[in-house]
């Protein structure tokens, strides 16, 4: 059975969690919210705001890799939100079955990699062999076999990945100070509050 983008966002979040120190706050968005938004989770993470947009996926191409495909309108709102290293990312599971679930012994965070949205600033509108727009406005994004990269296309453009385990030491590399982490925090939660068309929301710790 196909693994739904609800079922990998809600136990990545879960498994996430468990691999930093104290309490982790997860924001969550409606479907509509995330047309306009972009991300579909962010979370304070080891005290640093981070939005995730997460994908699923069970086609494989014969070349082994697997691949997603990214709305491009909602790339821009994503880059929007990644002027540097280290806020937003795309989160890709290498499996996208339940019977590739079970062999990985339900380790999904084992088995995700992550795209730092940082790096896709080049990566231009989806197009046909001809030229024209793609109908669709949709990137085919397809993840290699070995997890190491992503490559974006129409116009091919190629991406590092970060595996989750070492998600911890990637965030290090990509400090920002205080003041600016502050910032953020606060920039996150008018962009929450503006998306959700005056709905109130309580936050809770998830420790």
């Amino acid at each position: 059975m196909r693994l739904s983008e609800k079922t990998i966002e809600i136990n990545f979040c879960a498994q996430l969690s468990h691999t930093v120190h104290g309490p982790v706050w997860w924001f969550g968005l409606t479907q509509a919210q995330e047309a306009t938004a972009g991300w579909d989770v962010a979370g304070q993470v080891a005290g640093r705001w981070l939005r995730f947009q997460l994908k699923a996926s069970n086609r494989l191409l014969s070349t082994g890799a697997r691949r997603f495909q990214a709305k491009h309108a909602q790339l821009d709102d994503l880059r929007d939100r990644a002027p540097v290293p280290g806020r937003v990312f795309y989160a890709l599971p290498m499996i996208g079955t339940t019977a590739e679930l079970t062999a990985v012994k339900f380790n999904l965070l084992a088995s995700m990699r992550l795209v730092d949205v940082n790096d896709l600033h080049g990566v231009g509108p989806p197009t046909k062999a001809s030229g024209a727009l793609r109908k669709s406005e949709s990137h085919y994004v397809d993840l290699h076999p070995s997890g190491a990269y992503v490559v974006f296309h129409s116009e091919p453009v190629i991406a590092p990945t970060v595996d989750t385990r070492e998600f911890g030491g990637y965030l290090e590399r990509t400090a920002q100070t205080a003041d600016e982490e502050a910032a953020e925090g606060v920039e996150l939660s008018r962009d929450f509050l503006a998306n959700g068309r005056n709905r109130v929301a309580l936050f809770l710790p998830a420790g």
